[in-house]
């Protein structure tokens, strides 16, 4: 596997290049192995995997789970093309409330790994965007929390004119600092979930 791994600056997040195996027939992209563990990226286990299909427009997120019941996710995009936006949204984190953006399309492979306690959303960028990601944990046992992606306070790099699309949770959601100031952004005492 000639897979590239690009740690970025906000510790918990890199981007994955599988660098496809290309001949006549297409190409291969092997986006994910869990035995290579390079640079803290191995995902113990995959408990869930999910696909998105989202129209021109479309924003999901700014999902955030948190620790000890978060999960990490592997995030590629196989048909289109997403604006992909991470945010660590860790309290006391030094680089709390810093962002990194990616493009992630069907050319160009790349995969995305996110562990918890980072903020992700995604702009749907073509007519059709098809996502998949793998999760360490099923989302039914994770405590997943929601963040405004349109907070003017983190001032994510959404372009500026275009009609933005969101789920009623997304549109809804409360800006960081107000996320912070409740608790939603903590991990629970002892494991316990609110």
């Amino acid at each position: 596997m000639a897979e590239q791994i690009r740690q970025l600056p906000i510790p918990g997040v890199c981007i994955l290049d599988p660098k496809p195996r290309r001949d006549i027939r297409g190409h291969l992209d092997e986006w994910y192995r869990g035995d290579l563990g390079k640079g803290g990226l191995r995902l113990p286990f995959v408990a869930q995997a999910n696909c998105t299909v989202s129209n021109y427009g479309v924003l999901r997120g700014l999902a955030v789970t948190v620790s000890p019941l978060g999960h990490a996710k592997v995030v590629t995009c196989v048909q289109g093309a997403v604006l992909d936006v991470t945010v660590d949204l860790r309290p006391g984190s030094p680089t709390f409330g810093q962002w990194h953006s990616e493009l992630l399309t069907e050319d160009n492979r790349l995969a995305l790994r996110v562990t918890h306690g980072i903020g992700h959303a995604y702009l749907s960028l073509a007519p059709r965007s098809v996502v998949i990601y793998l999760l360490s944990h099923s989302r039914r046992v994770v405590r997943e929390q929601r963040v405004q992606a349109l907070d003017s306070a983190l001032a994510l790099p959404w372009p500026d004119g275009m009609s933005l699309v969101q789920s009623d949770r997304d549109r809804t959601a409360p800006a960081a600092r107000v996320a912070l100031a409740t608790g939603l952004l903590a991990a629970p005492v002892h494991g316990h979930t609110p």
